[in-house]
Parts: C-alpha cells; sequence; structure tokens
C-alpha cells in the first residue's frame, strides 16, 4: 500500500495489515512512527527526520491508548468479580492436585487489542475555539509500535500539518487563525508568527498602520528574567521566570513582543 497526500508530490510506501476487530469487524491499519518519510512529506514536505520533534500527537495516542487499555482491564475486572458470586463457582474452584495454575503476563498497551480514543477533531492550539472530537481507532503491536485505522489517516495527518507544518501552531496557541498576510494579535495592523528554522524566535511584522513594514524579534534563548516580569504583571503566570519551562518561556515571548508593539501603537498616537 502507498500514500500520497498533504505536501506528498509522490506515492511513499506505508506499512498495513487487516485486522478482523470485535466491534468494527475488518479494519486496515497503517504504521504511524514520528520519522516515518511518508508521514514527514505529507506533513512538511522535503524536511529532515527531526522536523516532527516537537509534536505531541504521537504522545498523546499513546498516553490515550494506555488509559483505555486500562479502563477496558478494569470494566474486565469488575465483570469477573460479579462472576465469583455465581453459586456454581464452588464446583469450578477444584483443580488437578500439585499442579498450580499458569502465571499470564499482561501487555500494559494491550498488544494486539484495536482501543478506540477520542481526540480533538482539530488541532486545540491553532483551532482554540474548536469543540469537536474524533473517535481513532490504535492498534498496538508491541512497546513501540503503533498502527492507526486507514480512516483515520485524514485526520492524523490534517492534525500534525496544523501542529507541525509550515503553517502549525508549533505547540502554542495561535490567534485568530494565524494566517500570514492577516494581523492576528492584540497590537492593530501587526501579525505575529514563529520562526523555527531560525534561532526558536518569535517575529512580529507590522501589515498596516503605524508599524507598517516594521519588523521585531524576541528569541527565547535571549528571553530575560526582566522581560519575563514585565508580561507576568499583565499574564499572572503562577510560575517563577526560573522553573518555567519552554512551552511556557515561548508564551511569554509572544506575550512580551505582543505587549511592545502594543507600547509602541500607543506612544506613537500620543505623540
Amino acid at each position: 500500500m502507498t500514500f500520497k497526500g498533504g505536501y506528498a508530490d509522490n506515492h511513499f510506501p506505508v506499512k498495513s495489515q487487516e485486522h478482523t476487530t470485535q466491534d468494527f469487524g475488518p479494519v486496515h491499519f497503517i504504521n504511524i512512527e514520528k520519522n516515518a518519510e511518508w508521514i514527514l512529506q505529507a506533513v512538511v514536505g522535503k524536511c529532515e527526520k527531526a522536523s516532527l520533534k516537537r509534536s505531541t500527537l504521537f504522545a498523546t495516542l499513546k498516553a490515550k491508548l494506555q488509559e483505555a487499555h486500562e479502563m477496558a482491564q478494569g470494566d474486565a475486572a469488575v465483570a469477573a468479580g460479579d462472576a465469583a458470586d455465581d453459586p456454581m463457582n464452588v464446583f469450578r474452584e477444584i483443580g488437578t492436585p500439585g499442579k498450580a495454575p499458569k502465571r499470564k503476563t499482561k501487555s500494559r498497551r494491550g498488544k494486539n487489542c484495536p482501543r478506540l480514543v477520542t481526540m480533538p477533531a482539530k488541532e486545540p492550539n491553532k483551532h482554540p475555539r474548536n469543540t469537536a472530537t474524533h473517535n481513532v481507532l490504535l492498534l498496538p503491536m508491541s512497546t513501540n509500535s503503533l498502527w492507526i485505522r486507514k480512516d483515520d489517516i485524514a485526520w492524523m495527518i490534517e492534525y500534525l500539518a496544523d501542529e507541525v507544518g509550515p503553517n502549525g501552531s508549533q505547540g502554542v496557541p495561535t490567534f485568530d487563525g494565524g494566517v500570514a498576510d492577516e494581523p492576528n494579535c492584540k497590537a492593530e495592523g501587526v501579525h505575529i508568527w514563529w520562526d523555527w528554522h531560525d534561532d526558536d524566535q518569535w517575529e512580529a511584522t507590522g501589515l498596516s498602520g503605524p508599524l507598517q513594514d516594521k519588523t521585531f524579534t524576541c528569541c527565547i534563548a535571549t528571553f530575560t528574567e526582566a522581560k519575563w516580569a514585565i508580561v507576568d504583571a499583565i499574564n499572572s503566570y503562577g510560575v517563577s521566570y526560573s522553573d518555567a519551562n519552554r512551552d511556557q518561556l515561548k508564551q511569554a515571548a509572544f506575550d512580551y513582543i505582543e505587549n511592545h508593539c502594543v507600547q509602541l501603537l500607543l506612544a506613537r498616537r500620543s505623540a
């Protein structure tokens, strides 16, 4: 089986298999890996293997899968408990003398057990107002091998493109769509975008008004405690600069460059 779609110009081979499920009948599953060439090409186009390193989708799917498996095991345990109250069990408990029951090991993720998990229909950082959900059917084959229903591939590619694709959110909230030729922040006429190809920095560009054709940048590596204090006083992050993780610093850097542009506009209008 091959795949072509998204930014992929050619057909790329994929690992697939048909699995008969109890609830859904025969289902075609596709193997998904973060560095699989067909996924990279579809989401980003020609790129390096590390291009999806900022994606959290794969980790989220695995966590949801384990959660669904543990819930199913819990339901099975309850059912077994109900069966234990059956008066006929007194006859079933008689075993063969001298033979201990065989110990059965259970897969932590439910190997070969398809599970349905609920995910956002759209990548939440780029589509914060979208509350729709999408049910994804997953099949774990081993600790590091995850398979997804063929019918869910289109959802996955769109989600990844919105997350880490060329026009994606890069894992942080976007504002009013994040379209490159439209204002997308509180500063009138200004568009802010995440330049992850060049030093991991925010770049603000004036599209119209007093800041037209002006460009400002704020880089994570040079984001200081003093800058943090300015935006923390406005947004009350609830965490100190020294304890902030990268995502929190990234959001604070956005807030800082946005506030910087807002203050520049206020100053020019009052001059």
